[in-house]
């Protein structure tokens, strides 16, 4: 393949991924979170297999695309998943461990990479991954649905049962025994919320929610642009120099660690000094580090624009 068949597929995973994310958002707010995930699993497992299979180059990127949506999927299912089987104390904390996990997988793909692929070639790889689809079964008998969503879906008495569960594995005292009203289930299962009320929502105007999420995407992709650019763009830039980072395992791997300790830092202080102070802070750590190290001014650029989108949105959330 071609230099530039080898970008386009390196790329159609993250097209899957933009497809994905929005899908399956849409799929778990109508099926429930749980078979949302399970159908992304099965989906990117799928994609794996064609891609496996392929056999011409169109049916690469295809099955890379597959994949992409399938992992988008996965992405959204979970973190919504974990977050409304969280106490609401525990948010922050939960989220942040959630993604010191994607480091951990990172560090088995490094492994997978170094030390099996090389025994295997490509396409068996593929397949042997394809093989965890059977973690998709596990999946649906073990992992419990979102009491919010069947409470939303008006499924309560299900969402009770798994409260009840979640309270008993944890040797936690319920705070009633016998709930009978559905007004009372919701008490039990929702906690109340500034935006769950009709006044504090009335106070929120379409443009003002427009803004606001604009201004969190501009945020979010600013923040992944830094992010890819610091696993994939620059090792490559230093590889064109003579030194290639892909080539050795502990490099990677020290990324990966990196990306975990990040994480864990992050949950030992989103909880207790608010998510919008620990975002601003790590922000503009980030971007004051990388100011002084990059050696790219498309870096300096990327990194600065990083911190002050943080602190406006930081400030337009304080107003």
């Amino acid at each position: 393949m071609g230099t530039r068949v080898l970008e386009i597929v390196g790329a159609s995973v993250f097209i899957g991924g933009i497809v994905g994310g929005s899908l399956f958002g849409h799929i778990a707010d109508s099926f429930g979170r749980r078979l949302s995930l399970v159908i992304a699993f099965v989906l990117s497992s799928g994609g794996l297999a064609v891609a496996a299979q392929a056999n011409a180059e169109y049916m690469l990127i295809i099955g890379h695309i597959i994949t992409g949506l399938g992992i988008g999927g996965q992405i959204t299912a979970t973190i919504v998943l974990v977050q409304e089987l969280s106490p609401r104390a525990m948010y922050g904390r939960m989220i942040a461990i959630l993604e010191a996990f994607t480091g951990i997988g990172g560090l088995l793909g490094v492994l997978l990479a170094f030390a099996v692929a090389p025994q295997l070639e490509w396409r068996t790889t593929y397949l042997v991954t394809c093989g965890f689809v059977v973690y998709a079964t596990v999946l649906h008998f073990t992992v419990p649905e979102s009491p919010r969503w069947l409470d939303h879906v008006g499924r309560n008495y299900e969402a009770l049962s798994i409260v009840e569960q979640i309270e008993r594995s944890h040797r936690t005292q319920l705070p009633c025994d016998d709930i009978q009203s559905s007004d009372e289930m919701k008490t039990a299962l929702v906690d109340d919320s500034d935006l769950e009320s009709p006044d504090a929502t009335s106070k929120i105007t379409y443009p003002t929610k427009i803004a606001s999420t604009l201004e969190l995407w501009a945020l979010w992709i600013t923040a992944t642009m830094s992010s890819y650019a610091l696993g994939i763009y620059l090792p490559t830039l230093i590889s064109l120099n003579g030194y290639s980072m892909f080539t050795s395992w502990t490099t990677i791997g020290l990324l990966n660690v990196a990306q975990t300790l990040g994480s864990l830092a992050a949950a030992s202080v989103l909880d207790n000094y608010g998510r919008q102070q620990s975002l601003l802070v790590f922000t503009v750590l980030h971007s004051e580090i990388w100011e002084n190290f990059a050696f790219v001014v498309g870096f300096i650029v990327l990194y600065r624009l990083l911190g002050l989108l943080a602190l406006r949105f930081v400030n337009h959330q304080k107003k």
